[in-house]
């Protein structure tokens, strides 16, 4: 289902989006 590639999707975003964040922290 498509719905199951963008909820995949949106789970990768956040973590991309929190390692960005450790990384910027750091």
């Amino acid at each position: 289902m498509i719905f199951d590639f963008f909820d995949k999707a949106a789970e990768s975003v956040e973590f991309l989006i929190a390692l960005g964040s450790i990384m910027g922290f750091l």
